[in-house]
């Protein structure tokens, strides 16, 4: 008997190579993350909470350092506010090294305000002695942390840098305090001269504290009125330079990615703030808990978890009528706060505990009472 010979038509072949895609979609669908996941290393001297921490740089700096106050780890942020360029970075890491005040002459009067170019808007004081006294304050308590830390993390926000004439001094500022651009001259500062500043002020750190370890990252936020253009070579000039730091310090210096992350592994509007430049609340989150598994020591996880419930009873505002409830409440805290101390004995718990014994001292907001003329807030003793 004989058998025929089937030979697929056009269509029929067709057919199968349809069925073989979509076979192999759903292979993919199974196996694929759809995602460019970030991954950073392990630190090789990972964070503890019986350690010290000193950020500086820009406001992602801000970011990070809120979430690890939040926790309880001893942190210290921005001493000299918020500064974005790695040679007034480098300059700021001298003078913590060298511990010396600031005096009346290294200060500006404009418009019967005093200020200082190394430092945010926020030590701006009306008088020179209150400005000084407010930037030598920082100074001293943020010197005295330098000298215990463990560790440094320093984040590079911009490579364009604004530089005062020669007259006034000829240096790169942290901040032009709303002075007009003609003032300044700006300029792309090289990723190598950029890596000097900032190698120069790790090294005069290192001579007071030799077990610094520094951990660099460059500031997801995207400075956009320099320009779509301007700000990716601002951007990868950081990225060099950082680079460039590992390099010449292996043993002293580590890269996490918190740029690549925002850029290579969210990739979406979703996580940036109403001004599309800002990464928002989730993205932050995201970024900690990558910062979490590669820098923090996995020993500290069970603190961690600790210590955010214990800032959420801190946050909790009751809305209940019962008095008694809420007595039960911060009585409840403060028994934790107990054990806590047991367990954490070298972490300071003291702002918390003030804060219940608060609750149960002088009363507290239970409930809103909602009316014609708005929100009252009524206060009831515990």
């Amino acid at each position: 008997m004989k058998m025929a010979l089937m030979i697929p038509t056009s269509t029929g072949m067709q057919q199968v190579q349809r069925a073989g895609y979509v076979a192999q979609r759903l292979m993919v669908s199974r196996t694929a993350s759809f995602r460019t996941e970030i991954q950073p290393p392990r630190s090789t001297r990972p964070l503890c909470h019986s350690d010290r921490s000193l950020l500086i740089g820009s406001c992602f700096s801000e970011n990070m350092g809120a979430i690890l106050q939040r926790l309880k780890f001893p942190t210290t942020v921005n001493p000299f506010g918020i500064s974005y360029h790695p040679v007034a970075l480098g300059r700021c890491l001298e003078r913590l090294a060298s511990a010396k005040p600031y005096t009346q002459e290294e200060l500006q009067e404009v418009d019967g305000m005093w200020l200082s170019f190394d430092h945010h808007s926020r030590f701006n004081a009306p008088t020179a002695e209150e400005c000084l006294v407010g930037i030598n304050s920082e100074l001293a308590t943020a010197a005295e942390e330098l000298r215990h830390a463990t560790h440094l993390f320093l984040t590079l926000g911009t490579a364009w840098g604004y530089t005062l004439p020669m007259e006034e001094g000829g240096q790169v500022v942290a901040n032009c305090h709303r002075f007009p651009s003609s003032r300044f001259t700006k300029a792309m500062t090289p990723p190598f001269a950029a890596a000097d500043s900032l190698f120069e002020g790790i090294l005069r750190c290192s001579e007071v504290n030799p077990d610094l370890q520094v951990v660099l990252t460059v500031s997801p936020v995207r400075h956009w009125r320099d320009g779509a253009v301007e700000n990716s070579r601002s951007k990868a000039s950081l990225l060099l330079a950082a680079h460039e730091l590992v390099c010449r310090l292996p043993d002293k210096c580590e890269y996490f990615p918190s740029y690549e992350i925002v850029v290579d592994d969210l990739r979406d509007y979703r996580f940036f703030e109403a001004d599309m430049v800002h990464p928002n609340g989730v993205a932050v989150d995201y970024i900690w808990e990558r910062m979490r598994e590669s820098v923090v020591h996995e020993s500290a996880d069970e603190a961690i978890r600790d210590f955010d419930a214990l800032a959420k009873a801190v946050a909790h505002r009751p809305r209940s009528r019962d008095v008694a409830a809420v007595s039960a409440f911060a009585k409840g805290q403060l028994g934790k706060l107990a054990s806590l101390r047991m367990k954490y004995p070298y972490v300071d718990l003291a702002v918390e505990d003030a804060h219940f014994r608060s609750m149960l001292e002088h009363g507290i907001t239970l409930y809103t009472l909602s009316g014609a003329a708005g929100s009252v807030d009524v206060q009831v003793k515990v």
